[in-house]
């Protein structure tokens, strides 16, 4: 609200904190930062003021507090949200163990499990298809490619991909093992989790902690996607060093969701998956019934499309780590866990560099998924859709043409991943496959595929003999040997 004072400007007070949101495509409304403590309440006055247990909650509600870190965590690293709802989350008849194809849906990456393959040094998987018949939802279509450790352990980490035709509808999802990173590829995902509710777009990622509900419906019908799951971990931005204090990923642009509650007394089920087997337990109310809210365990969402891309503009790329959006601490300093970056439209202005990705062997396994763009993309052999896997130190980089073609070039400026987006999963874990990703027909053989370069050197031997000669250097040494 604004006061005007004639002569004098104007004078104006905030109404309520700065939400964002509020659109045709997505009609929810977001709090923004990223780690942020925050409070949210749907109804006025439902969160109890000075202390978090009162004897007696307006309306009678229940309090209840899910911790994601130790009650010994510093209080830097320290994560819990406090909860006000109809019913406690203990008002449920019990937990019943669920089969699931143990080939598809994987959590121990052992070499031990005998549902888990050590595969050849790289691998390309074309699109799931999406499910033609009978309801599939997120949890059903929800397919397990690779990973390491395991969540007993308390370090790992898994790559997952789903495709799925149908909503969740009365079914909601904990997910105990670790943390999920949902990167939708086709379609929209109407998430709704105990804190509030989320339309994640593709070109979005959405980030749902271990332990919290939640469930995905498909407003387009249909959805497909990437999904990175981390155990023992939990995301962060990284540092940015020199870059100083702007760059990559601005905190303000994460979204988180506003409190928003349902009365539904009818026959729900949430699915638990604990230590990579799936429970279900069955009760007769919403598990979506949390009427205010205040805390810094919450669910967000950051649109990809805003990050800041970062690079040389003088000479030689930098280091793909630039593109890093978020990361994961492992236990050995220094190490992430797991890496998640993005590529996508950016300027590139140097002159006299190789511009393409120079060839490289990298420590750390390379996982690449692509959003949106061309129907192959760019240095990498996949489709929207598509999965392409390399193991650590495994030799990558253009192809000939490519190479010609970037050698011979005018370098004016240009733009690179334009109108195309992939995403980038690396971790310097060696990755094992599941046995679904090894034996489904999308995979495309790439990893047989022969690539072949041009020695371009044997051209200029007759040069290089002529030049060692002039300066008095045999063509034939312990040095050189043409």
């Amino acid at each position: 609200m604004a006061t005007i004072v004639k002569g004098s400007g104007f004078a104006a007070a905030a109404q309520g904190g700065y939400t964002t949101g509020g659109t045709k495509e997505d009609p929810y409304k977001y709090q923004t930062g990223f780690g942020n403590r925050f409070a949210s309440e749907a109804l006025p006055g439902v969160l109890p003021q000075g202390q978090n247990t009162p004897q007696k909650l307006k309306y009678d509600l229940y309090s209840e507090c899910i911790n994601g870190s130790t009650f010994t965590s510093p209080r830097a690293q320290n994560q819990l949200t406090w909860m006000y709802r109809i019913q406690p989350s203990i008002a449920h008849k019990g937990y019943t163990e669920v089969a699931f194809d143990k080939d598809a849906l994987v959590a121990d990456f052992s070499l031990t499990n005998p549902n888990i393959n050590v595969p050849p040094p790289q691998l390309v998987w074309e699109p799931l298809e999406i499910p033609s018949s009978g309801k599939v939802d997120f949890i059903s279509g929800l397919k397990t490619y690779c990973g390491a450790g395991d969540p007993m352990s308390g370090e790992g980490l898994a790559i997952h991909m789903y495709s799925a035709n149908a909503s969740m509808d009365k079914r909601a999802f904990v997910n105990v093992d670790g943390d999920f990173l949902i990167v939708p590829q086709q379609g929209r995902l109407d998430v709704q989790t105990e804190l509030g509710k989320l339309m994640v777009k593709p070109g979005e990622l959405l980030v749902v902690q271990r332990g919290l509900k939640f469930k995905i419906n498909l407003p387009d019908g249909v959805g497909r996607g990437y999904v990175e799951e981390i155990f023992g971990a939990r995301w962060e931005l990284p540092e940015l060093g020199a870059l100083g204090a702007n760059g990559l990923a601005s905190p303000r642009d994460f979204e988180s969701p506003t409190a928003y509650f349902e009365v539904d007394q009818s026959s729900w089920e949430v699915i638990y998956k604990n230590l990579g087997k799936l429970f279900v337990c069955k009760q007769d109310h919403t598990p979506f019934d949390v009427v205010g809210w205040h805390g810094n365990y919450v669910p967000y969402k950051y649109d990809m499309k805003k990050f800041i891309h970062v690079n040389s503009v003088t000479r030689d790329h930098m280091d793909p780590s630039l593109y890093t959006v978020l990361t994961a601490k492992s236990r050995t300093p220094g190490t992430p866990l797991a890496d998640f970056c993005v590529l996508s439209e950016r300027w590139d202005v140097t002159t006299n560099t190789f511009r393409p990705p120079f060839y490289h062997r990298n420590s750390a396994i390379e996982a690449i998924g692509m959003i949106y763009g061309s129907a192959k993309a760019p240095n990498f052999p996949i489709s929207p859709g598509g999965f392409y896997y390399q193991s650590s130190l495994v030799p990558h980089g253009p192809d000939w043409e490519q190479f010609k073609n970037a050698t011979e070039m005018e370098l004016t400026p240009m733009k690179l991943f334009e109108d195309e987006m992939l995403i980038l999963f690396e971790a310097p874990k060696s990755l094992v496959m599941s046995n679904f990703a090894m034996n489904t027909n999308t995979r495309n053989g790439f990893d047989m595929t022969p690539f072949t370069m041009q020695p371009q050197f044997l051209n200029h031997i007759d040069s290089i003999t002529r030049e060692l000669g002039s300066v008095g250097i045999s063509g034939a040494n312990g040095n050189v040997h043409v």
